[in-house]
């Protein structure tokens, strides 16, 4: 161990940038800003970064490339460390063919440097796209440089779905009682179970109990998602809290 002395129909926006900064835009709307908010709603991440206490080396590196995420917008965070740790890099996609990104105020550029003997002709668009794809790996954690061209099975408007809720749940707490269908109403989370003045009182019901479930579902997802990302792990929302112990 380490020791240091709101869901709609439409895309979740959890995240508002609004100084103009391109590279600042891209980071919120894509896997980093979902990484961002994930550590950022993770109580076990809140915890080792007041304590700093870390439970493992992964949830360690977590904390150098993001560092204490509390009372921080994505905003603040990327103007204070991301655009420095982040807002440029330079991956090799394949030996001789780099890919290299520069965030400014203004735009974001991209630049691709083929110096391979076997490589004389320009790659386009597609094709330097099917490198990228190929040469990705599946978490974002292992490699935080590539999150420009980033993709996973799981998408960042799936992943931010599922983190509104978990804020909706944490912001009511658990004194306050609360229906979980009411919860999904609030979000939009899902349309057809919303209900409207046209219902009959047994689809209401119906409405009520498939909402509720829905909820249900996206809180465990997102609270997986947010405890993973606290233990270096991102982006996955498989169940792992049993191998630390941890509700």
């Amino acid at each position: 161990m380490k020791n240091l002395s709101s869901i709609s129909d439409n895309e979740p926006s959890l995240l508002r940038p609004a100084s103009g900064d391109r590279g600042c835009e891209l980071a919120c709307r894509g896997y980093l800003g979902s990484w961002f908010e994930a550590l950022k709603l993770s109580p076990h991440y809140v915890q080792m970064c007041r304590t700093g206490i870390f439970m493992s080396d992964a949830s360690f590196k977590t904390y150098e490339l993001f560092g204490a995420l509390e009372d921080l917008s994505f905003e603040q965070w990327w103007s204070l460390t991301g655009a420095r740790k982040l807002g440029c890099g330079c991956l090799e996609l394949e030996p001789g063919l780099e890919i290299g990104y520069q965030s400014g105020c203004d735009e974001f550029k991209i630049s691709v440097r083929n110096y391979s003997p076997k490589n004389v002709a320009c790659l386009t668009f597609h094709e330097i796209a099917a490198i990228i794809d190929a040469s990705s790996c599946n978490l974002l954690s292992m490699n935080p440089m590539a999150w420009p061209f980033f993709k996973a099975r799981i998408s960042a408007y799936s992943i931010n779905k599922s983190l509104s809720v978990v804020k909706a749940c944490q912001s009511v707490g658990k004194s306050d009682k609360v229906k979980m269908w009411k919860i999904g109403e609030q979000l939009n989370l899902k349309k057809s179970a919303t209900c409207t003045k046209e219902d009959w009182r047994i689809d209401v019901a119906d409405k009520h109990i498939q909402m509720g479930k829905l909820v249900s579902a996206e809180n465990r997802r997102g609270k997986n998602l947010s405890f993973n990302a606290s233990q270096g792990i991102f982006p996955s929302a498989r169940d792992i809290s049993k191998l630390y112990r941890v509700l």
